[in-house]
């Protein structure tokens, strides 16, 4: 069966940009969390507040990798034949590590 490329890379970068999302989300309430651990409590107005800016403004390191991996999923998306390059960077890929 052939693999209609342009399908595949529209296919993979939809996925990519919910990964980025919820990403970032997680994120945001991580930042939230760990202000939430340091003071004790917030009222809810401030919790929506904190979680509002967090989500607008991702941590730096958390942008590069997502860039990076993008960058990474368009050049190897541009190859005629990515099947194998892809499979690779999808099973080595790791979401998980530091962020900020």
């Amino acid at each position: 069966m052939e693999i209609d490329q342009s399908r595949l890379r529209e296919f993979i970068m939809w996925l990519w940009e919910i990964i980025e999302k919820r990403d970032k989300e997680l994120a945001a309430h991580g930042v939230v969390l760990m202000l939430l651990g340091s003071s004790g409590t917030l009222p809810q107005k401030d919790l929506d507040d904190l979680l509002k800016r967090a989500r607008e403004n991702p941590p730096p390191l958390l942008l590069a990798r997502h860039k990076e991996a993008r960058e990474t999923l368009e050049r190897l998306l541009s190859q005629e034949n990515p099947e194998d390059d892809l499979l690779r960077f999808l099973r080595e890929w790791k979401p998980s590590g530091p962020v900020h």
